[in-house]
């Protein structure tokens, strides 16, 4: 499944890999930018970045400025209104190009519908195919009334013209920016995802944190006194019976991390339904996570096999070639999970 996978990722970016490495630099030149602005900000009116007071290393974070802080909230907004549905864009591209591959690998003008459709319509991502499937067998019916042979009818009809019109064009990432729907939307979807997760993370880390109450509670640790010193006094040698209670929630959390990779695939199937055959955000959900059952160890194992090539990256310069990988990668064991073996 992983070199599969893998496989599949660098088909789709061959001659698509300098388009994969601009929508990587955008957001890092995006984010650069507005450091620059804020520094010119800075400049032109006077206000430092930093108090006078501010001594180096750490303790400057300690000793900012009003102004260090409301630029870093301004900035952090901005980067955030950006960043979400450039995200919604990019994975869509991404799975644009398997759409390529798995359209290119199609012989006949058979239906190709999702791999876990069920009697769902609003799972039916691809219901326009079957509905071309229908004309296109009954005008060869009738074709083959009046003629010995008739012309192979070319997979690329089966695409629509807005799906042919972003295929493999950078600019159709942006798309999520040209309609509220789709602005807003993307905005929603994630705070959808953001409240989920945290609320799986407060249920998983539930059985750590009333046992550390309760060691807390027995040991006396918080029967008055200073609340700072009882705090450290935590961390001491003194205190070492509250390891086990730490190692639970750190396990807890781990946990949590990989049952959260349901949602793994949700933003891949919303963003790439839009222009097909628009699915529900809760419908998004539901489908990621059944197609995600038996492939978080996937994703895991997959993250874990690139790390020789994050080391590479520490030299900045192959990043433009790890990320686009990666992010190809992750797409292709969303739309392998999805569609299914073609």
């Amino acid at each position: 499944m992983l070199k599969e996978s893998k496989r599949l990722a660098k088909k789709a970016l061959n001659g698509n890999r300098g388009k994969a490495a601009v929508l990587f630099i955008v957001p890092a030149a995006f984010f650069l930018l507005i450091v620059l602005i804020a520094s010119l900000a800075s400049l032109l009116t006077g206000f430092p970045l930093l108090s006078e007071t501010a001594n180096a290393g750490i303790d400057a974070l300690f000793y900012a400025s009003p102004w260090t802080y409301a630029i870093s909230l301004g900035g952090a907004l901005i980067a955030l209104i950006f960043y979400i549905p450039y995200r919604m864009g990019v994975k869509r591209w991404y799975m644009r190009l398997f759409d390529k591959i798995r359209l290119a690998a199609t012989d006949s003008v058979g239906a190709i519908a999702p791999k876990v459709s069920g009697n769902n319509p609003d799972f039916d991502i691809n219901r326009r195919f079957d509905e071309e499937t229908e004309v296109a067998g009954a005008d060869n019916a009738a074709e083959a009334e009046s003629a010995p042979e008739t012309p192979e009818r070319s997979t690329e009809s089966l695409v629509t013209p807005e799906e042919k019109e972003h295929n493999g064009s950078v600019g159709a990432v942006f798309d999520f920016f040209c309609r509220a729907g789709k602005f807003f939307g993307s905005f929603w979807f994630r705070i959808i995802i953001a409240v989920r997760s945290l609320l799986w993370l407060l249920l998983f880390s539930l059985p750590g944190a009333i046992l550390l109450g309760v060691q807390l509670w027995v040991i006396g640790v918080f029967n008055g006194g200073d609340v700072i010193a009882n705090i450290r006094r935590v961390f001491s040698e003194e205190y070492l019976v509250l390891l086990p209670s730490f190692a639970l929630i750190v396990f807890t959390w781990l946990m949590c991390g990989v049952f959260l990779l349901r949602y793994f695939a949700a933003d891949y199937i919303w963003s790439d339904s839009l222009d097909k055959n628009p699915m529900s955000m809760r419908m998004a959900i539901k489908l990621s996570t059944k197609v995600m059952k038996g492939q978080k160890l996937n994703v895991i194992l997959g993250t874990i096999s690139f790390f020789f090539w994050w080391v590479l990256c520490l030299f900045i310069l192959p990043t433009l070639y790890v990320c686009p990988y990666f992010e190809a990668f992750k797409a292709a064991i969303v739309h392998k999970a999805v569609y299914g073996k073609r």
